[in-house]
């Protein structure tokens, strides 16, 4: 994670398997977080995103033995931060130019487009972690 986060606070996490039915667990899962945490960002902005990565990490990652795709979610003063861990995965990913013809390689271009911040860095554990921000994402105090 950036070093410049001090406002950095864990709100959440999921462990899943390398399998296509993970994609769909982990936007369940981020449905009852966001609910909880009374989230006022796109949702169906933040769900399309983490679906591209959760689908990226089952589609490229790898590791010897049983390995497991891990997203967290935090919160960043009012930015909602999702982190999603690939274990094994040979680079980070960069986005494609998918041309119109192709069906799949636009997931990174979506992330780019909607979110208002990502990167991916090495997890420092043989892996790589792509992360996207949504700026405002909290209902303020004011409107409660």
């Amino acid at each position: 994670m950036r070093q410049s986060d001090g406002d950095l606070r864990w709100i959440g996490a999921i462990v899943l398997r390398p399998e296509p039915a993970s994609v769909g667990r982990a936007r369940r899962w981020f449905r009852t977080l966001a609910a909880h945490e009374r989230l006022r960002c796109r949702l169906p902005d933040c769900e399309l995103m983490l679906s591209e990565l959760v689908t990226n990490a089952v589609k490229y990652g790898s590791a010897e033995g049983e390995w497991r795709i891990r997203v967290d979610w935090y919160r960043v003063g009012g930015t909602l931060r999702v982190a999603v861990r690939n274990p094994g995965a040979a680079a980070a990913p960069l986005p494609g130019e998918a041309s119109h013809e192709d069906v799949g390689g636009r997931g990174l271009m979506i992330v780019r487009a909607l979110a208002d911040d990502w990167w991916s860095e090495p997890d420092g554990h043989d892996g790589v972690l792509v992360v996207f921000d949504v700026d405002k994402a909290w209902v303020s105090s004011d409107e409660t």
